[in-house]
């Protein structure tokens, strides 16, 4: 499933796209790529307060203000971004693991602190939008048995995994009207400077500005927008009470004993 990050970088992606072919459309992508707006991750997590990591049983991953995110949860996330790194053909070993399952975490409770005020703020996800996005998903699978048993394996009931799409969508719907509410004023200075960063190719020559200038502006205000709900997002963290479980190693020494029964 499309990660939430990801459908929130989509609007830079598609204004590109809609941009069109040619000299312009080639340069436009050139000045995302200089900005940084491609590579902008909604959820990083600089956050200045201290989550508390306590013991735990398997069953929880963390604890937001009260509410858990289940390691089931947590591992399906961890197995989403694995798969579509090696469809990539990148594999993924060692201090790499280590670093997706703390951006997995980081990313789900950013997500449940967004779910959080978004619920309070009367957003909402209509049960069309969620099977759509729940029927895509399963699409990809060959069988409908293929999927239900892929999110067995997972431990998600199928009602579960349900419910993770809603939140995912109620989260996007929130952050979509907190980039649209942005208030954003790009000057020409700054558009000029993101200009000349600009250099020509061995082929392509840089467009005249007043032929990219828009594109340029809409890109600078999507970043600024993007930047602010940022901030939004990171207010919320140093406010929140979050807690990351680990598992007790007695506990994990029997799972990984009972792995090894089984094969």
């Amino acid at each position: 499933m499309e990660d939430v990050k990801q459908a929130v970088n989509e609007p830079a992606t598609t204004s590109v796209e809609k941009s069109g072919g040619g000299k312009s459309g080639i340069w436009i992508l050139i000045v995302i790529v200089v900005l940084g707006v491609g590579a902008y991750l909604i959820w990083g997590s600089d956050s200045e307060e201290e989550a508390a990591v306590v013991m735990n049983d398997s069953s929880v991953a963390a604890l937001v203000n009260g509410k858990e995110i289940s390691r089931a949860l947590l591992d399906t996330r961890i197995a989403q971004t694995i798969a579509n790194a090696e469809a990539q053909g990148v594999a993924i070993a060692g201090d790499q693991l280590a670093q997706i399952e703390q951006q997995a975490i980081d990313q789900l409770v950013s997500e449940n602190l967004v779910f959080q005020v978004a619920t309070k703020s009367g957003v909402t996800a209509d049960d069309a939008s969620v099977t759509e996005q729940y029927d895509q998903i399963a699409a990809r699978f060959a069988s409908s048995e293929e999927f239900l048993a892929e999110l067995a394996a997972n431990d998600f009931t199928e009602e579960e995994f349900r419910a993770d799409v809603h939140r995912q969508l109620v989260v996007q719907n929130y952050l979509d009207e907190q980039v649209a509410a942005a208030v954003v004023i790009v000057t020409d200075e700054e558009v000029a400077a993101a200009y000349a960063t600009l250099t020509p190719t061995e082929t392509e020559e840089v467009p005249a500005l007043e032929d990219i200038e828009a594109e340029i502006r809409a890109q600078l205000e999507q970043q600024a927008a993007l930047a602010s709900v940022q901030d939004h997002i990171q207010d919320l963290r140093n406010a929140a009470n979050v807690e990351i479980m680990e598992v007790e190693e007695d506990m994990m020494d029997d799972d990984s004993e009972s792995d090894k029964d089984d094969n």
